[in-house]
């Protein structure tokens, strides 16, 4: 029988119990010595509990300490454990742009063994990664479309590699959908859910740059068997939320007239029929019309009066849309 692997982070000298698990993607049994004190700390309510018990009549030992046999992944539990030895990785994992895909196993286990200040972090991560407002999401998306922007022209150019010492090359994105929702549920924090389903909904209906550094592919395989009923409920809500504004926020014939600094109404309303037709379009392809915008050569001819109520009806539309994308998503 193979003897089990040390881990290289989390098997002290000095410690007092043997956890082991099994490594799925090494194939390896791995052994972490810890302190049986830093876990109970940890977590009174798990580990205090499960230490004050009486120990069975035989206990497995190796290297003179009693071995726990853990049912968790060993690469992952590893992770945990290295957490609550060295709060400076923890904090840098918190940081990275990818950080809900890296701490949503061990953010599971913590919440599994109720290690409750993990979770707590995580959670006030995630409500500083996600916007809580309509103006923070179009700021937000529109850094993210610049980003991804300046990477195609430096593609163009021969330059795959983005230049990283460049400021405004490090754009902070938001962070990966699907792990997102997962961590938002474990770490009790609802109020993102409604957006990390928008993004979800529109980043994967979007084709990715073969080269793309900045990822928005969704990793839909995490995503529960019981949200995606919820995705495709969404895409029918929002279809049907637009048909109830069927009409461009163009003034009457009559009224169009009395604006003496109107140069005829014909152009006018073509135009915006115009736009508004591409909007309905977008929609049914993109589903978030926060993103969308009207170019300025769209306007070209349209008197002030009639470009002002357009900017104003799509503003309103995007202010309803936000206001309710938790009802689109059965979120409330």
């Amino acid at each position: 029988m193979a003897q089990p692997t040390h881990d290289e982070h989390c098997y002290f000298d000095d410690g007092n119990i043997v956890l082991k698990a099994r490594s799925h993607s090494r194939n390896a049994e791995i052994v972490y010595c810890v302190h049986r004190s830093l876990l109970v700390r940890a977590s009174p309510a798990f580990f205090g509990n499960m230490f004050s018990m009486p120990p069975p009549p035989i206990v497995p030992m190796y290297g003179g300490h009693p071995v726990v046999d853990m049912p968790d992944d060993a690469d992952t539990l590893g992770q945990l454990i290295r957490f609550l030895y060295d709060a400076e990785y923890f904090h840098d994992v918190l940081k990275a742009n990818d950080f809900t895909l890296k701490i949503l196993g061990p953010c599971q286990l913590a919440h599994q063994y109720q290690v409750d200040w993990i979770t707590s972090a995580v959670g006030e991560r995630l409500k500083e990664s996600w916007p809580h407002t309509l103006v923070g999401w179009i700021s937000r998306t529109e850094e993210e479309q610049e980003a991804v922007s300046r990477e195609l022209l430096g593609d163009i150019n021969g330059e795959i590699e983005p230049h990283w010492e460049d400021k405004g090359f490090q754009v902070r994105l938001l962070p990966e959908p699907v792990s997102s929702i997962l961590l938002a549920r474990l770490c009790n924090v609802p109020e993102i859910l409604p957006f990390a389903f928008l993004d979800l909904l529109r980043s994967s209906l979007e084709p990715q740059h073969q080269f793309s550094c900045y990822d928005k592919q969704a990793r839909m395989e995490l995503l529960p068997a019981d949200d995606w009923p919820r995705i495709y409920r969404a895409r029918e809500r929002i279809n049907i939320w637009l048909s109830h504004h069927p009409d461009a926020p163009y003034e009457s014939s009559r009224s169009h007239k009395k604006i003496t600094a109107c140069q005829g109404n014909t152009v006018c309303e073509a135009a915006i029929k115009d736009i508004w037709l591409k909007l309905w379009r977008y929609m049914a392809t993109h589903y978030d019309i926060t993103q969308f915008s009207v170019e300025e050569g769209e306007t070209k001819g349209v008197c002030m009066q009639c470009q002002g109520k357009l900017g104003r009806g799509i503003t309103a539309l995007q202010v309803e849309f936000w206001e309710s994308s938790a009802r689109f998503f059965s979120l409330v």
